[in-house]
Parts: structure tokens; sequence; C-alpha cells
């Protein structure tokens, strides 16, 4: 944890790690998106887990005290480490310019550390959109009302989109297409949904509609069946 950022973790560390949790969980190496969502969710925990000690130091009076005090969590040299970064002029600069800008976000969300693919997995039977889904992490229920302005405004503007077109036409993909269009995004990352999400729900329609396909055609299977049988037995027709 002494390592400032995840990707100056050395490459042996990380594998370590990763074999780690391959051990634990049954994974498929050779696809693509298991190796990214073990990469990616390392990677969050290892930011994660930097922001809880960042908390602890500074819920101490001053430097000194967090210095003499430290936390069960690391080892004491490598706490020692990081509150001689924390403690830096640099790094205190660059604190104050991430808190001014995220004071000037617009678009805020409700939804706290839990990913917007987790909660959209949650709601994945209350037949939701990602335009119902935008608005339900943008809610405040304290204050009965959207976090801010900008984020009724986009609403209203997705939810515009939509009215504007017919009850045959919304579908899943036509959904996303004006949450994207409203919100702007760039490969790998959409406004709204977070880094890769986009991709991860993209890869939850493509699954849902492979599901329904081979449902349909399990049902023709099962109509041509009882076709059959009824041809074969029309007298079991009459009896009914």
């Amino acid at each position: 944890m002494s390592y400032k950022r995840w990707s100056d973790v050395p490459p042996a560390i990380k594998e370590e790690l990763i074999d780690r949790v391959c051990s634990d969980f049954v994974l498929d190496w050779d696809r693509e998106n298991h190796r990214l969502t073990v990469t990616k969710a390392l990677r969050k925990c290892f930011n994660s887990f930097h922001h809880d000690l960042h908390k602890i130091y500074e819920s101490y009076g001053s430097h000194v005290e967090a210095l003499a005090n430290g936390t069960s969590l690391v080892d004491p040299i490598v706490w020692v480490k990081l509150c001689e970064r924390w403690g830096s002029d640099a790094f205190k600069k660059i604190s104050a310019q991430n808190r001014e800008n995220r004071d000037k976000q617009a678009i805020n969300h409700t939804s706290g550390r839990k990913s917007f693919i987790r909660l959209l997995e949650q709601n994945r039977n209350e037949n939701e959109n990602l335009v119902d889904f935008y608005k339900e992490t943008r809610w405040s229920k304290k204050k009965n009302a959207f976090v801010t302005d900008a984020t009724e405004s986009t609403y209203k503007e997705m939810q515009g989109r939509l009215d504007g077109l017919g009850p045959e036409q919304r579908s899943d993909e036509a959904v996303a297409t004006v949450f994207r269009e409203a919100l702007g995004h760039r490969p790998g990352y959409a406004r709204g949904l977070g880094e890769m999400d986009a991709e991860a729900y993209k890869s939850q329609l493509d699954e849902m509609r492979t599901e329904m396909r081979e449902l349909r055609e399990h049902q023709i299977q099962n109509d041509n069946l009882m076709q059959s049988f009824f041809r074969a037995f029309p007298s079991f027709t009459e009896s009914v």
C-alpha cells in the first residue's frame, strides 16, 4: 500500500493478487471481460483502501499526531511513508484542486461507492431502463428532488426524446442511444455510467437478447411438437 498509484505496483505483486482471486472464483482467464473485471476490481480496491487510510490521517488533529498514533491497518513503515506524502505541499495542492473540481460538477449522483452496473443488475427484474436508472441515481430522497438543476434538465431532455418515440420504438437499444446522446461518451467510458460500464451494460443487453432468442426458438419447437401431436392423434383434439 505504500505505492502512490495502482499503476506503480510491480507486475509481480499484481500477478500474485490475481492468482489469489482466480483461486477463489471460477474464471476463464482467456476471456477478456473476465480479465478486465478482475484487474479493474483490484484497482478499485487499491484506490478505495488508500482513500480510507487518508480519511484516518485527516481524522487526527495534526500531521505529528497522525504519525504518532498511526493505524493497525498497515505496517508502521508504510504508514510513515503515506503520511509523508499526504503532508507534502504537492499533495495538498492536488487535493485542493480536486476538491475544487468536484464542487464544479453539475451532474452528481446519489449511489455512493456502489457501481452503476451493480445497481443495474439489482434492478434488472424491475424493467428499469437507463433513463429511469439515471433518475434513480440522481434523485435525493432527503430533498425529494434531483440533486442539481443540471441533472433535472438532463433527465427532462432524455425523457423528451423518449416521448418522441412510439411504443414499438422504445427498445433497450433506442433508450441507450438517447442516454448516450444526452450525456456524451468516449471509448471505454460513458457519462452517467462510468468507466467501462457502458460496455458492461451493452454486454448485459446482448446477453438478454440471446436469452430471449433462445426462449423464442424453444417456444417454436414446442408449438411444432404440439401441432405434430394433434395431427397424429386427431381424436385427442375432439375429446378436448
